[in-house]
């Protein structure tokens, strides 16, 4: 095992700032995590923490398909070590390559606790929940600080509205893995009346994770404590920027600072986003018609009905309320942005300015510039949002192809280096014509049979042998 992994410390720079992986996971930051967590993986090949955070972080990233032939290769068949097979059924990148892997590992260690963890989250996703529920609980039984175990125990009880049961296993999970922040969420939505006392705990034991001072923004909206809520809010994305749930607690926030939502109007606002419902958003913006955000909602709503025309209404009306507000401002350019760039433009800029650490907006405003002939700034915007997100698929094949009116060979070394990092059919499509049309496609034949050697992914090899064909 080590000496497959020490051959992926060329790939690895040596230095990094003294930031962990949890952390930068937890900020959201998986395109920083993802070297940091290789280098301790390739430093450290049998330590199983350091492995999993490795595969995690690439998972998160899409990139399931970059790390499974590496742990395939740990693990063959023949393989007698349990721990590899659990890794290699980790990083799988089908589900029945994972289970394979998993099962493998089960079938030489029946008690392996990691292994019978992750089989269940498996068959939670595939909804067999039965099953799920023992492999937790026989995991526990092996080892019962095993974080991801008990909150995945927690999660199977909750949708099997075993209520009582979930919040015991919650208070458990606290007592066992104190420093985990997901289960004082728990149990502080399982008991309500302890929520922020809950939190509040959980804060101190786990102060870097930003879902815990999110979720208590969300126990200070529903006692109307803006000004409290707003801070939680804020110290949640000081921590990742762009959690979506402490946004939208900021803008509750601030509406009941302003005095345009009570305690009642925001926990009415939380039934009609279970609901989805366009009428439920109507009966609650007639108690509160002043506050932009219920517009800002409904236009979601309709939008996701595909009615463009009343979410661009509610968009407008939601600005004209509140002219600053970037939420109406990212809606109203989104929703223009293919019918007319030109109007989109402003709403995407001012949007952007707010959150310019949005990978999605910072494209939008891109393709807007584009398409009014912004094209410097549109490739500058772009080359800034792949710097910023390396692998967001949108942020490259979007600078790939508003690079490519300008520099073929340019957009050929663009490419070149996304299809060696993210093995995904898109980048391989859009490096093929990349190739063809800097006039490289011997040297794009052979990159890619490298790459499909190393990685065992027969995408690589089939597109390679169409350049062949082609040269």
């Amino acid at each position: 095992m080590r000496a497959l992994l020490l051959l992926l410390t060329l790939l690895v720079s040596p230095s990094f700032a003294a930031e962990s992986v949890e952390d930068l996971v937890l900020a959201g930051r998986y395109a920083d995590a993802a070297p940091l967590a290789e280098a301790q993986a390739v430093a450290a090949p049998e330590d199983l923490d350091k492995q999993e955070r490795y595969i995690g972080v690439m998972r998160a990233l899409g990139m399931a398909a970059a790390v499974d032939p590496i742990y395939a290769g740990l693990a063959p068949a023949a393989s007698s070590d349990a721990d590899a097979h659990y890794l290699r059924g980790l990083a799988g990148a089908t589900p029945d390559r994972m289970e394979d892997g998993l099962r493998a590992a089960l079938k030489l260690d029946p008690g392996h606790a990691r292994a019978l963890t992750a089989l269940g989250h498996l068959q939670r996703a595939r909804g067999d929940l039965a099953a799920a529920e023992a492999s937790y609980r026989t995991a526990l039984s092996a080892n019962d600080t095993l974080a991801d175990a008990w909150s995945g125990l927690g999660a199977v009880l909750m949708v099997q509205n075993k209520l009582d049961a979930a919040l015991e296993v919650g208070r458990r999970a606290i007592k066992k893995v104190p420093a985990r922040g997901d289960n004082y969420v728990a149990v502080a939505t399982l008991d309500p009346k302890h929520a922020g006392e809950t939190l509040e705990k959980g804060v101190a034991a786990a102060p870097t994770d930003p879902r815990l001072r999110a979720a208590l923004a969300r126990h200070y909206l529903t006692l109307g404590k803006g000004k409290e809520a707003q801070r939680a809010a804020r110290a949640a994305l000081e921590i990742n920027p762009l959690d979506p749930d402490a946004r939208r607690w900021m803008m509750y926030a601030k509406a009941q600072q302003d005095g345009v939502l009570d305690a009642s109007g925001f926990n009415l606002a939380e039934e009609a986003r279970e609901g989805g419902r366009v009428e439920a958003w109507s009966t609650l913006i007639a108690g509160y018609p002043k506050c932009a955000l219920l517009w800002v909602e409904r236009s979601a709503a309709h939008a996701a009905r595909n009615d463009l025309k009343g979410a661009r209404a509610d968009a407008e009306k939601a600005l004209s309320i509140d002219p600053d507000n970037i939420e109406a401002h990212a809606a109203l350019g989104l929703i223009l942005l293919d019918p007319d760039p030109a109007a989109a433009k402003p709403h995407l800029k001012a949007a952007v300015e707010g959150r310019a650490v949005d990978a999605s907006l910072q494209v939008a405003t891109a393709i807007a510039e584009a398409q009014t002939g912004e094209m410097d700034a549109a490739r500058a915007r772009l080359k800034d949002a792949v710097e910023t997100h390396p692998y967001d698929l949108r942020a490259l094949l979007t600078y790939g192809q508003v690079l490519s009116a300008e520099d073929a060979q340019a957009t050929y070394d663009l490419m070149a280096d996304a299809v060696q990092r993210m093995p995904d059919a898109r980048v391989v499509l859009a490096f093929v014509g990349a190739a063809k049309d800097a006039g490289r496609l011997k040297d794009a034949a052979k990159l890619l049979e490298d790459v499909g050697r190393r990685t065992g992914n027969p995408v690589f090899k089939e597109a390679a042998t169409m350049l062949e064909q082609h040269q």
